[in-house]
């Protein structure tokens, strides 16, 4: 089927001229039903369970849960669309919606080897899925292909090696009120104190690594230099993947709140089984974690004194530790030309 030319996408009456797209062309291809599982390959059978937000559903609920009874294994597709968080619109809750929560326990009840994948915009409280459910695969924002890449995950045609870019929360208890935008009470890694449930940097693997022969070049760190910190990564599993090493910095103790911790670099690494690498990053005297906004002297500035260094594969999960002493900022020195941010050189050996 095809769209006659200059076809026009109506979206939202109050968009600019009543349309958002101008199409030329728009070809639809039926899309032929899937052939039948050759001997030896899995069979999926689909059932909706649920929606998103409405209501449970008796019937189309316990004939969800029926398949899953009878299955080797039940993967359960849940999480938040744009109906729940979006442009425009906020949660009132971070659980997830509806009876999906309802749906993934019934489902666990007559079948333990359940495995929730979250197709979400946004974090989710799943707590109890945690603590019960054998695995977890976290789809964030994953594009038009994801059928194909949730498949490959989860019949081990892919090696996950994602990392979380935030802090999952077990409940908005943990979180300050709704238009409390201060960070420093407990929003972001840098300034929670409390248990997350999963920890920004977080991400698992079908393999294991491990951290070790911290070096760091220099005792201490003055205006003008740099210095290098590096680790070797060895793959201690059974098969093929990547894993992020994560620097992160604590700054000397000074007069103004500081972040505990906070992530200057990250450095991607594949490995073969049992192999391994040495990550290197470079840590300028200038990189922006160490300096801050003095009010009063209207300008940013450094406290001298130990500095922490930290390396591991997420905000919560440090496996080697140092320190370099940063020495005072002259005068006449002010705040550095260009800040670094957490873009910092690093490179693989």
């Amino acid at each position: 089927m095809a769209l006659k030319a200059n076809t026009k996408c109506f979206c939202d009456s109050s968009a600019a001229e009543g349309y958002l797209l101008n199409i030329e062309r728009f070809q639809l291809n039926p899309v032929s039903p899937p052939p039948p599982p050759k001997p030896g390959q899995p069979e999926v059978v689909f059932k909706p369970g649920c929606s998103v937000t409405g209501p449970k559903d008796d019937a189309m609920f316990n004939d969800a849960v029926d398949a899953a009874r009878n299955a080797d294994v039940a993967i359960m597709v849940c999480g938040v669309t744009q109906e729940v968080d979006g442009e425009g619109h906020d949660r009132q809750t971070i659980d997830l919606t509806g009876v999906q929560s309802d749906l993934i326990k019934a489902v666990y009840a007559v079948n333990p080897k359940t495995v929730l994948v979250l197709a979400t915009n946004n974090t989710v409280a799943v707590n109890w899925e945690q603590e019960n459910l054998p695995a977890i695969l976290c789809a964030v924002f994953a594009g038009q292909a994801q059928g194909t890449a949730i498949a490959e995950a989860l019949f081990g045609e892919y090696n996950p090696g994602g990392k979380l870019p935030c802090t999952w929360y077990r409940s908005l208890d943990q979180l300050p009120p709704f238009h409390d935008y201060d960070i420093r009470k407990g929003r972001t890694y840098m300034y929670f104190t409390g248990d997350p449930l999963y920890p920004f940097g977080h991400g698992l693997s079908y393999t294991t690594f491990e951290f070790s022969e911290l070096k760091i070049s220099a005792d201490t760190l003055g205006p003008e230099q740099k210095l290098t910190v590096s680790a070797t990564i060895k793959n201690t599993g059974g098969r093929a993947g990547s894993e992020v090493a994560q620097l992160y910095v604590t700054a000397p103790k000074g007069k103004v709140q500081k972040p505990i911790k906070q992530l200057v670099g990250f450095q991607r690494v594949d490995l073969k089984p049992g192999q391994s690498k040495r990550v290197v990053f470079t840590l300028p005297y200038s990189e922006q974690a160490f300096w801050y906004w003095d009010e009063n002297r209207r300008k940013f500035v450094l406290d001298p004194g130990t500095a922490k260094i930290l390396l591991g594969n997420s905000s919560a999960n440090i496996a080697l530790t140092g320190e370099v002493t940063l020495q005072p900022a002259p005068e006449e020195m002010g705040e550095p030309q260009t800040l670094s941010g957490i873009a910092i050189p690093s490179k693989v050996i």
